[in-house]
């Protein structure tokens, strides 16, 4: 075999970062096994043994300099391994073309590549000589290595004849036995990429195969050769909806995108499965792969196995399994079967002999469409699919057209070759769609409820109630499936908050009762009454219990979600995706020459060019236009950046990558921006370094890019403050760390008084007078009181007694209501003395005693808790105190359960927070008039994060039409801590979206720029955009150097703005376009050394910077500059705020000092005003004529205020303190409120009522 040289000038051309080919292995048969065969076999087919003859992997480019070393070739070697080919003869040529015997030469091939396996699989059933020549044919494969990590492969198994001539030692011996006879060998080529492009990679062994046919033996190799280059130089598309087009003649091939981060493209047919089985069938398989069954593909057809198993996978999504999938089982590989692990295999339909003596697996028999458990004929030990999700899916599957002769009967015949294929292209890739659709809805109405048993803030799920809220029937189900490594991980993305298809569509297709019970439930531990008492009522009543099953099932759909489905459409159909194709140019001859594959690049990056410019000219022309221009800009770059990685220009490649930031970062490829960055120069990283966009991408692969979350997998506490509490409880003070056993028995006695409360039957009669979102969080046993027999028990509002006997509902006190709490006891016979709860309730002659004996004391701290917490809630407007008091009344109860000791109870005062705090005093009057209410952006957090920055959006409506976008209420976006960002509903205050991520430095400022998109600026010089529909941050904008600390539009009517305007610390400012992203223009105010502010006014821009408040145009022309002398006024300015009048006010960076100025004079101040204990001003803002300024008090408390001043008559109308901490923002809401945000003391934001 001759040898050709692949290595190249790789310090100039290196292999595509993303190509579409990994490498391509030729297997057959060694040439002497061959020949043996042919000369002693007396009975044929006979087998041989499959062997790797070649291996062809990137990089191709031909060496020009012999003597020239590859600066990439170290590189190389780390990410390869060598493969040494076999020594062969060249015995089936002529006399004329006999050689040498070439030596063995070690070739570079990838890592991943499995060598041993290849073989086998190119040949499952076996390597043989044919008499009479096969039909060539293809079939598909999947390899998987001990990490999990899968490669995809097709092979090409094409047969040549072998000469009765051979030569032997240099001389041609005529076989007499075979004198005439003409024998026949296979030789298999197959391509492996990481991406299972199966029918794109078909294609192109397809249009190499005629070549390959024509082609004598001594030009078989390098024809490969060439193939291989060729095939290196075609890109994958990056995650987007941009597909790839090239030419391999005769054929156009097409590669379509992954459409979703972390998901593999589709280029298969998805309906396959249900052409080989009924609807019904495929959810039987569907179901053994959920509750991860012993699952193999049975076929007479090898070529089917791998398409099929694929297809049924993929319904699963966004579930993904990660056993071992081997789809073509060699006849040598057939005990794979007998693996203890879970997997998903095939093999031909001959094996089934075999196959079923091995227990435990289920057996899907393609030719006979039977699936049935190994040893039986009947499908035994896998539960029944829920019934709700499988009618959905069997409704939406058979509404399908999935036959394309059906289809196109009636329909002209096309022109052309390429014509015909492009239409069944077409009808194969809406029918993908339609189908996912399908499944996708299958999956979301399988696993709908688990949201609403996640607690976000310590990544728990609720098992024990999620499948207590399931019907009877589902329970098999549900019960194994929960166990399966597919649902913890698809369970571990929920918690993480993973943007897909999944989260979007789920979200958007809840019931008005599934979204109440996502925004409104107080307690992300405790369920409400009335759900609890939902849940618990049977399917059918008890008379009704010899029903048949039918009857059954139709009694089940009405009262489970498929209610809900005439509400919701069987398949929530997405818009059809448009298809934008990027063409590649002609792939040269001669790819293996540097100079050809230069020119090829080249003009690749012009078409890319070309390519982004235009979307960039449409999206400048009309905004609507824009829509999905973003993607595909970043598809664009992206490709242009391989390109340019592969041309040897590492510096242009990261521009690109660094411009996805612009476009959509779902298409950001970060191994390939590694590894450019591993591989830079020491010139080119100083160069990157000087460029901001670049610098910014330098920090970001360097640093840590997920910082460690604090998670309490306990579900227990969620603040710290708790956390220390509930330490000092477990210890009694006396202790350094809590004992494991001791710890243990908490854990225990908090889990079983959860389930007492979940497990509590409440009367219809006491439901209805309860509230909505109330939960029961104590009951007593049946005790005596003043009111009669019953158990008393305890919500979050109210104390009540289920009188006993009657089962009837008597209301003892709302908790606003109590006066006093008292421990007693009473006189009795037997015995003398009961240790009773006392309470005194207002407007009442006679105060409520109940016998409560030994759990006097623990009742008497509770309710002493709860009513404290309950007085401090309504005194601050503050809902989130009497949450913390429930918790607190929650862990006194588990610990009392835990200790039983004489100590409990000591232990337990140690957790009653609100009963001695100082919470309790009375806020001021102006204030309790003017404050409608708090929350908590921090809530769930280990301790309160400071409020930075505030952002109110007015939501949008419902289209009326047909696929329109579904509305969103009015929002308030708060920035937290490090890089948090939480959503607000205003039309409930309830949190709707909590901790979104954007990097992980402090949030300085927000803005919403229309209605898709929320532009945040960061400390770390980053402005990051979110998505209004996906709620998740998918671009950035890296221009700044400094923290980011204004953003604002270039007019005062946002709607007429060209412009988003931007300002850095530094002093920088850059002019936005918000719909392509691009700097429009930008510019630097000289020495400027703090610029921490900025607003705009009638087409100019006011700055403050320190010691001086400075006005521009939006050019960066100076107009006007206010400033104090310096020793008058040595701190400078903190903030300021332009009001009607043209009046500008100023305030003090540390003290309480106002100054008005009149922008025409600019000389000094027109007023000063004095704030009363004020330390410092960090905010303000106009409201009409009034100003409001948030500030913080002097003295010890360091009590946040808000200050209201009335700037016609210089006066301060209000002083409010609502805040334990200094106000750090402040937002005006439609003249109806004003909002404050608090330091990391409080981490709260109050709603102030505009008087």
């Amino acid at each position: 075999m001759r040898v050709i040289e692949t290595w190249g000038l790789l310090d100039m051309v290196k292999p595509l970062p993303c190509g579409l080919l990994e490498a391509l292995v030729v297997v057959g048969a060694l040439e002497e096994e061959v020949q043996a065969a042919v000369v002693s076999s007396d009975d044929l087919p006979k087998k041989l043994k499959p062997a790797v003859l070649d291996v062809f992997a990137p990089p191709f480019t031909i060496k020009e300099v012999v003597s020239q070393k590859s600066n990439g070739s170290c590189s190389k070697t780390a990410r390869c391994r060598s493969f040494r080919k076999p020594k062969a003869e060249k015995v089936f040529g002529t006399t004329s073309d006999a050689k040498e015997v070439t030596e063995s030469q070690d070739v570079s091939v990838p890592r991943e590549l499995d060598l041993t396996g290849i073989p086998l699989l190119c040949f499952p059933e076996g390597l043989c000589l044919q008499v009479q020549r096969p039909e060539d044919s293809f079939h598909s494969l999947v390899f998987t290595d001990v990490d999990g990590n899968r490669t995809y492969g097709v092979v090409l198994t094409f047969w040549r004849p072998v000469q009765a001539n051979i030569i032997q030692n240099g001389s041609v011996r005529h076989l007499s036995r075979s004198c005439g006879m003409q024998f026949f060998f296979p030789t298999g080529i197959c391509i492996t990429s990481k991406r299972p492009y199966y029918t794109a990679l078909t294609d192109c062994l397809s249009s190499f195969l005629a070549e390959l046919k024509s082609s004598s033996r001594g030009q078989i190799e390098s024809k490969l050769l060439e193939f291989s280059a060729k095939m290196a130089l075609i890109p994958c598309p990056p995650v987007g909806l941009l597909y790839v087009k090239f030419t391999l003649k005769p054929l156009e091939i097409i590669l379509p995108p992954p459409f979703e981060p972390d998901q593999l493209p589709v280029d298969l047919a998805l309906h396959i499965p249900f052409l080989c089985f009924s609807p019904s069938q495929v959810v039987q398989i569907l179901t053994c792969l959920l509750t991860e069954q012993q699952v193999v593909l049975l076929c007479s057809n090898i070529a089917l196995l791998t398409p099929l198993a694929e297809a049924l996978l993929a319904l699963l999504r966004p579930l993904r399994w990660r056993h071992a999938l081997v789809p073509i089982l060699a006849d040598q590989m057939l005990d794979f079967i007998e693996a203890p692990t879970v997997f998903l295999m095939g093999c031909h339909v001959q094996h089934r002999s075999i196959v079923q003596q091995v227990p435990d697996l289920v057996m899907v028999n393609v030719d006979s469409r039977a699936i049935t458990s190994a040893g039986c004929d009947t499908l035994i030990n896998v539960p029944n699919m829920p019934c709700a999700a499988k009618q959905q899916f069997l409704n939406s599957v058979q509404a399908l057209r999935m036959h394309y002769d059906l289809e196109v009967i009636g329909q002209g015949e096309s022109c052309t070759f390429d014509e015909s294929r492009q239409r069944r292209r077409l009808w194969q890739w809406q029918m993908n769609q339609a189908v996912s659709d399908a499944a996708l809805q299958f999956v979301i109405t399988l696993f709908r409820d688990v949201s609403q048993h996640l607690n976000y803030e310590h990544r728990v799920f609720n098992r024990e109630q999620f499948l207590k809220d399931q019907e009877s029937l589902d329970l098999p189900f549900y019960t194994k499936v929960l166990k399966t490594d597919m649902f913890i991980t698809f369970l571990k993305e929920r918690l993480s908050r993973t943007t897909d298809a999944f989260s979007r569509i789920e979200q958007s297709t809840r019931s008005q009762s599934q979204r109440q019970r996502h925004d409104m439930w107080d307690s992300p531990r405790k369920l409400p009454a009335k759900v609890v008492a939902n849940k618990m009522q049977p399917i059918c009543k008890l008379e009704n219990i010899n029903q048949t099953d039918q009857q059954v099932c139709m009694a089940w759909k009405k009262r489970s979600i498929y209610c809900l489905l005439p509400q919701i459409e069987p398949v929530r159909k997405q818009p059809m995706r448009e298809m934008h194709t990027f063409s590649l140019p002609s792939i040269p001859s001669n790819a293996q020459h540097e100079y050809a594959v230069k020119i090829y690049y080249k003009d690749c990056n012009e078409r890319l060019s070309r390519y982004i410019t235009n979307l960039e000219a449409d999206c400048d022309k009309e905004s609507a236009t824009a829509e999905g221009k973003p993607s595909l800009r970043a598809s664009g770059l992206c490709l242009r950046g391989c390109m340019h990685a592969s041309s040897g220009r590492p510096l242009e490649a990261l521009a690109d990558l660094a411009g996805l930031a612009r476009c959509d970062m779902a298409a950001f490829p970060r191994a390939v921006v590694r590894a450019i960055v591993q591989d830079l120069e020491p010139k080119d990283r100083r160069l990157a370094e000087k460029r901001p966009e670049l610098a910014h991408l330098l920090r970001e692969i360097a640093g840590v890019t997920e910082s460690p979350q604090e998670n309490q997998e306990s579900g227990i506490a969620q603040d710290r403050g708790s956390i220390q509490r509930l330490f000092s409880s477990l210890t009694l003070g006396q202790q350094k760390q809590v004992d494991p056993t001791t710890f243990e028995m908490f854990h225990k006695a908090w889990k079983e008084t959860e389930q007492e409360t979940h497990d509590l039957h409440l009367p219809r009669s006491t439901l209805e007078n309860l509230d909505k979102n109330e939960c029961v969080y104590k009951v007593s046993p049946s005790i005596k009181t003043s009111l009669g027999q019953g158990r008393l028990a305890m919500t979050q509002r109210r104390l009540f007694l289920l009188a006993e006997g009657k089962g009837s509902y008597i209301e003892v006190a709302l908790y606003r209501n109590i006066e006093e709490v008292e421990a007693t006891s009473v006189i009795s016979i037997f015995p003398p003395r009961v240790p009773a709860l006392k309470i005194k309730i207002k407007h009442r002659s006679e105060a409520f005693t109940a016998n409560l004996k030994s759990d006097r004391d623990l009742w008497h701290l509770m309710v002493k808790e709860m009513w404290a917490g309950k007085q401090t809630a309504h005194h601050h407007k503050d809902p989130q105190i009497l949450k913390q008091a429930a918790t607190n009344v929650l862990l006194m109860d588990a610990l009392v359960q835990c200790l039983q000791s004489s100590k409990a109870i000591y232990a337990a005062t140690k957790l009653a927070h609100f009963t001695d705090s100082e919470m309790t005093q009375l806020m001021p009057k102006t204030t309790v008039e003017t404050l409608r209410g708090k929350i908590s952006p921090s809530a769930g957090l280990a301790s309160p994060e400071a409020v930075d920055a505030l952002l109110y959006t007015t939501g949008t409506e419902t289209q009326p039409h047909e696929g329109g976008t579904e509305g969103v209420p009015p929002r308030l976006w708060c920035t937290t801590g490090n890089g948090r960002v939480s959503i607000f509903n205003t039309t409930t205050w309830s949190k709707e979206q909590d901790g979104i991520r954007a990097g992980h430095k402090r949030l300085t400022c927000i803005l919403a720029v229309g209605h898709m998109q929320v532009w945040v600026g960061s400390v770390d010089g980053t402005i990051y955009i979110l998505d209004t529909r996906s709620l998740s941050f998918n671009k950035q904008l890296s221009e700044h150097r400094e923290s980011v600390t204004s953003l604002l539009f270039s007019h005062d009517d946002p709607t007429s703005s060209k412009w988003v305007i931007s300002c850095s610390i530094d002093g920088r400012v850059v002019a936005w376009n918000p719909i392509t992203l691009q700097v429009h223009h930008s510019f630097h105010i000289p020495n400027c050394s703090s610029l921490t502010s900025m607003m705009n006014n009638s087409d100019s821009l006011w700055c403050c910077l320190g010691k001086s408040i400075e006005q521009f145009t939006l050019r960066g022309k100076p107009l006007c500059k206010l400033s104090i002398v310096e020793a008058q006024r040595p701190q400078g300015f903190s903030c300021f705020a332009l009001i009607p009048k043209a009046r500008l006010w100023t305030a003090s960076r540390e003290d309480g000092n106002l100054q008005a100025w009149d922008p025409k004079k600019p000389q000094g101040p027109m007023r000063t005003l004095q704030l009363p204990d004020c330390a410092g001003i960090k905010s303000m803002i106009c409201v009409g004529q009034k100003l409001w300024v948030g500030g913080v008090s002097d003295g010890p408390d360091y009590v946040g205020k808000v200050y209201v001043v009335d700037t016609e008559n210089y006066t301060i109308e209000r002083e409010l303190k609502g805040h334990v901490d200094s106000v750090t923002c402040l937002l005006h809401i439609k003249d109806r409120y004003v909002l404050s945000g608090s330091g990391r003391r409080d981490g709260k934001v109050a709603i102030w009522q505009i008087i």
